[in-house]
């Protein structure tokens, strides 16, 4: 439909010219491209004329010289590609040009700077200056739509686009290389995969914001998660202090200070149509400085100092994933810059085929368009809510007449086949429904037929059951949207026992997230334990500790409890629990003033209490299988209250989390936690250290005290106080040995009203204050996505062991990186 038009209107201009002599000129359009890849290189600097105006092209390599424009050659210039120059005669008689640029062989080296005044850093800082003027983000209100697609492919390397033409020349009479050839042919006619999405975004300052996905297609798939994924690579502008790329910080070259840690250099300078002067100033780290850099360049407009195209990507190689990004500006009504292209490349060379041929590894290409940008549209804060990013529940079953009125450019020959295997290849794979797995392990779980497997229940490890498998399953909405049934088995094989449970839930509101639950266990839990609301991720390293476990005790429980939100940033879950503790071995409980509902070494616990989450400020995307929190800035508060008649005992629990980072210092994460019972109980019920020392197991366990031993300390009253910063790459790095060093400070205080109401046990008391420092160096091997390290605490002060070994604990520390 789009080329239909384009083609009508350019029969128009043929007309018009053929009958006038006004024309001198026609239009100049083209596209620049890499000569051997063939790939379009966005923001390639093009004069015209001895005036030294020009323009650059945009993000897909197009660009377009008016016919009012003086054109008296082309000369183009760009970064790691030999100039070239074009004469009238070049192109004069053409209507479409292509221009290849060769790209250098030679590598920059590191740039020693002289002394002088930078003439760079005067427009760097007038850039700094302007930066919130400029910044989209900063403005009262705005809405736009974008388009987005998303395609992943095959990246041949240079040695492979050579070889291929011998190959097929050769093949009936050598040898032949059968899977380079299906490869090589395979990338020739389709891509690996394809998305679309078109969204409607709504903005109003600070943080009201609001993204729908009005169309979501993609190759194989029903789903719009895709849709999320391609909005997360980048930062939507590039005017905050760090830039996001791929879900890591970097320092952004126009922040405050940032000539003191790039070196910035002015290659080029030209004059648009309006006479404005286009700085292209490239940027790259300092020699000697070492923080999160990026390299690239920026085209600056005189017209407000505002970014109008920039390339940027990580200064240092990320051997998994390589990732760059790209994004254009423009003035909007001649008074507001806003970004109207963003293009995300990624390369994953950890998905990298090596053949005798040549290489493969797959590259994945984001572009995103904006268009019906409206600067301070009149809009209402009571329509914007907790939810960031929600789909329209037909986003993904809008037809071609949607899809042409909301393309750009119509799909190629290639787009199109993509579209049309991998649908058929998606019905029968079932890739939908694959697709709605990896959505389910978000919250926990694994659709099968019409349960949802709790797989955290399948295979287990602690010190007091042993390695242990089992199953856990809850009915789906394949049975019932309002209810759900389930329940659990596992074995332990050190413990030898079975345990078992049965629950069921009511989802009475969708709206306001309240569920009724009602269950019956008979497993074991931990003496001393506590847990909070809504504080529970599986693969979280702080789930380790569980594994150390030595202590626990036979619990069999009944049990109910209403969830809901009571505010917008407010969850609760009010509950009532009867409890039957079983212990083995000789404690006894002695405090004859209070009545303890027990029967031998069987202790009973009936508690009707609340606990509460609050984040400020959290936001949500909603998918199809559920809401999913996008976290937030501030720190997330929890409060837990109980209350036990038949002992007449108040137990209040409270924890704050926070992690935030800081501009050439790193992240700083720190957790304080306490809690305290009114009175003195039966141990099982008190709080023990929280200590996570093995010598047999040695995984790091983030906020718990490393070098405590499993139950050494009890405490009826306990604050506890857990620290970590990591500098990340920022304190030593060489070129083959870049450490993440990180350093870990915890402390923690506790007493006991009266320690001797507690006997046939052995523990300690903290009121003298537990301290304990270490030192981490993360990712010192990096491997399929993790990284391994070691790390180094030692224990110190009155709970000090007196031989000095004892009070080290050493660690294997596991971190997921990109």
């Amino acid at each position: 439909m789009k080329t239909v038009g384009y083609n009508i209107f350019f029969l128009l201009i043929l007309i018009v010219i053929s009958n006038s002599n006004c024309f001198s000129q026609n239009v100049i359009r083209g596209q620049i491209v890499d000569s051997v890849t063939r790939e379009p290189l966005a923001f390639v600097n093009i004069v015209y004329n001895n005036q030294k105006q020009g323009i650059a092209t945009n993000i897909d390599g197009g660009f377009s010289i008016p016919a009012t424009a003086k054109t008296e050659f082309l000369a183009i210039s760009y970064m790691g590609y030999k100039p070239k120059k074009l004469s009238l005669d070049d192109f004069a008689e053409k209507k479409f040009i292509q221009i290849e640029l060769v790209a250098l062989t030679m590598e920059i080296g590191e740039v020693n700077v002289l002394p002088g005044i930078n003439p760079a850093h005067r427009i760097i800082k007038k850039v700094v200056e302007n930066r919130d003027l400029n910044n989209p983000e900063k403005i009262t209100s705005f809405s736009y739509d974008s388009y987005t697609k998303l395609i992943f492919t095959f990246d041949l390397d240079s040695n492979v686009m050579s070889a291929k033409d011998s190959v097929l020349q050769a093949k009936d009479s050598l040898p032949v290389d059968s899977a380079f050839l299906e490869l090589s042919e395979f990338v020739d006619q389709q891509h690996f995969f394809i998305s679309e999405s078109v969204t409607h975004r709504d903005f109003i300052y600070p943080d009201k914001n609001k993204e729908t996905v009005l169309a979501s297609r993609s190759s194989g798939f029903k789903s719009p998660f895709f849709t999320f994924i391609s909005t997360q690579f980048q930062s939507f502008s590039f005017y905050n202090e760090l830039i996001n790329i791929s879900d890591k910080m970097y320092l952004n070259p126009i922040s405050r200070g940032s000539t003191d840690k790039y070196f910035f250099l002015i290659e080029d300078t030209v004059y648009n149509e309006n006479r404005d002067t286009i700085f292209v100033i490239s940027f790259r780290p300092r020699k000697g400085k070492n923080f999160d850099g990026l390299k690239g360049f920026l085209h600056i407009s005189s017209n407000g100092y505002a970014i109008e195209n920039v390339k940027a990507e990580p200064n240092e190689e990320i051997k998994e994933l390589a990732v760059s990004i790209q994004q254009k500006y423009e003035c909007i009504d001649d008074k507001t810059w806003f970004p109207v292209q963003l293009n995300t490349f990624m390369n994953f060379n950890s998905l990298k085929f090596d053949l005798p041929s040549g290489n493969f590894s797959m590259l994945g290409i984001g572009k995103t368009y904006l268009s019906n940008i409206v600067i301070e549209p009149d809009l209402n804060k009571r329509e914007f809510s907790n939810i960031e990013f929600i789909a329209e529940e037909d986003a993904y079953k809008r037809d071609s007449v949607f899809w042409e009125a909301h393309r750009l450019d119509s799909l190629t020959a290639k787009d199109l086949k993509t579209y049309h295997v991998i649908d058929s290849i998606g019905e029968v794979m079932n890739l939908d429904g694959k697709m709605k797995t990896m959505e389910s392990l978000l919250f926990g779980y694994i659709p099968f037929w019409i349960f949802n497997v709790n797989y955290s229940q399948v295979l287990g490890y602690s010190r007091f059951e042993g390695f242990k498998m089992g199953m856990g399953v809850m009915t789906n909405e394949k049975v019932s949207k309002w209810f759900s049934l389930g329940g659990n088995v596992m074995y332990g094989f050190r413990d030898k026992a079975i345990k078992y449970g049965g629950r069921t839930e009511f989802f009475i509101s969708k709206k306001h997230e309240t569920v009724l639950h009602c269950s019956y266990t008979n497993e074991v839990s931990e003496i001393g334990g506590y847990s909070f609301f809504e504080d529970k991720m599986a693969l979280a390293t702080d789930s380790y500790r569980k594994f150390y476990i030595e202590k626990m005790v036979g619990a069999e429980r009944y049990s109910a409890s209403l969830k809901l939100r009571m505010l917008r940033y407010l969850r609760a879950n009010i509950f009532i629990n009867k409890v039957k503790n079983s212990i083995s071995g000789n404690y006894l409980f002695t405090d004859s003033s209070l009545i303890v509902p027990a029967n031998g070494n069987t202790y009973y616990f009936t508690e009707t209490g609340i606990q509460l989450k609050y984040v400020y400020k959290e936001k949500f995307m909603v998918l199809p299988r559920g809401k999913y929190s996008l976290g937030s800035d501030y720190p997330v508060l929890y409060f837990n209250l109980a209350y036990e008649p038949n002992m007449e005992y108040f137990k209040y629990e409270a924890k704050i989390t926070q992690g935030f980072r800081t501009k050439n210092l790193g992240r700083t994460d720190f957790q304080i936690v306490g809690g305290m019972t009114t009175k003195d109980i039966p141990y099982l019920n008190l709080y023990n250290g929280y200590g996570s020392y093995s010598g047999k197991f040695p995984v790091d366990v983030p906020n718990s005290f490393c070098t405590m031993r499993m139950d050494e300390f009890l405490n009826q009253r306990f604050l506890y106080f857990f620290f970590t910063h990591d500098f990340g790459p920022l304190l030593f790095k060489t070129k083959w040995f870049k450490p993440q060093i990180a350093i870990v400070q915890n402390m923690g205080i506790g007493d006991m009203y009266h320690g001797s109401n507690h006997t046939g046990i052995s523990f300690k008391t903290m009121e003298k204050g537990y301290y304990e420092s270490g030192i981490l160096f993360n990712n010192l091997i990096k491997y399929n996505y993790f990284g391994y390290g070691i790390g180094i605490y030692y224990r110190y002060g009155p709970y000090e062991f007196v031989a000095p070994k004892n009070n080290f604990g050493y660690r294997i520390t596991l971190r997921y990186i990109i």
